[in-house]
């Protein structure tokens, strides 16, 4: 890292701390001298002023000396003990110590802290343009996915996939969708190939469903209807709606049902398609609510003719 402290610049801080401590120990070792050397004329002027008293107060030599000797012996001991004390071991090491803590906090102050602090402000400014480009990335990613998202619907619904045909469908009504527009061309063209396609799958009925359309009942219609591949359902549909022998309620029902439920868009267009030729509205795929709207709405009037009564649902 940039900021980071490289060897030599500490070998120089620790030779700088080194420095303290001689320092400090020559200070100590000069007022040691000091102190010693003050003892000694201490002494000096203390044996001479006893000498001279004691010369004029005592009457005898042995006395004098006893005194003098007494006086001295504990003066010496006095200045002993004070300077023991003064440079035991401890005092030493704390004035060791409260030096060395002095110097560093003068170079944590002078020296570090200012690089301490331009760091942080490097590290927030480097944190604030990674969010910043982190943000801008998952948008950028939302885009993606968005558009992947949407061109994967186009095509599902351009192949008959009627959930996603109906995720379009969304779109458009979403205001201010960007893919708003797009969609709707999408539709529009699904909507103008379902209505212009003439072809549809062609069912064997006796070979491929071992069914008689004229005899098979609402049952047999339902099971295949149900289990043959959905490009067949339109045409299954449509044979269903021509057995005039089913009441028109069961034959809408069923195509009602389908419109609702089916997951394939042929389907969904051949069952509104046929229901159209009862409900006569002229819609289009688009909007192919308006069929179901329109069986719930009038069921009930076909219902109660007797002709649409079905006794038997399985002929």
């Amino acid at each position: 890292m940039e900021n980071e402290p490289s060897p030599k610049k500490e070998n120089e801080e620790l030779d700088r701390y080194e420095k303290i401590v001689n320092w400090a120990h020559e200070e100590i070792e000069g007022v040691r001298s000091v102190y010693h050397r003050l003892a000694g004329i201490i002494g000096i002027i203390v044996a001479t002023t006893l000498v001279c008293g004691t010369f004029l107060t005592y009457n005898t030599i042995n006395d004098m000396r006893s005194d003098l000797k007494q006086r001295t012996d504990s003066l010496a001991d006095e200045v002993k003990v004070r300077i023991e004390k003064e440079f035991e071991q401890p005092a030493i090491e704390a004035t060791i110590q409260k030096a060395a803590k002095d110097r560093a906090a003068a170079l944590m102050s002078d020296q570090i802290a200012p690089e301490v602090s331009k760091l942080k402000q490097e590290v927030n400014e480097t944190v604030k343009q990674m969010g910043k480009a982190i943000s801008e990335a998952n948008i950028a990613l939302d885009e993606v996915k968005n558009t992947s998202e949407f061109a994967l619907l186009v095509t599902k619904a351009s192949n008959d996939d009627r959930a996603s045909f109906d995720a379009l469908r969304k779109i458009v009504e979403t205001k201010d969708n960007k893919f708003q527009d797009i969609a709707l061309d999408v539709l529009l063209q699904i909507a103008a190939d379902q209505d212009l396609s003439t072809s549809e799958a062609y069912i064997d009925w006796p070979k491929d469903c071992n069914l008689d359309p004229a005899k098979a009942s609402l049952d047999d219609f339902a099971y295949v209807l149900a289990h043959r591949l959905p490009i067949y359902r339109p045409a299954i549909l449509e044979t269903i709606w021509q057995q005039e022998r089913f009441p028109m309620p069961v034959r809408l029902a069923i195509l009602n049902e389908n419109i609702i439920k089916t997951n394939s868009i042929r389907t969904l267009h051949k069952a509104y398609k046929l229901m159209d030729q009862e409900a006569k509205l002229g819609q289009n795929i688009l909007v192919y609510e308006a069929y179901t709207e329109w069986w719930d709405k009038h069921k009930g009037n076909y219902n109660k003719k007797p002709e649409n009564q079905l006794t038997d649902p399985n002929k």
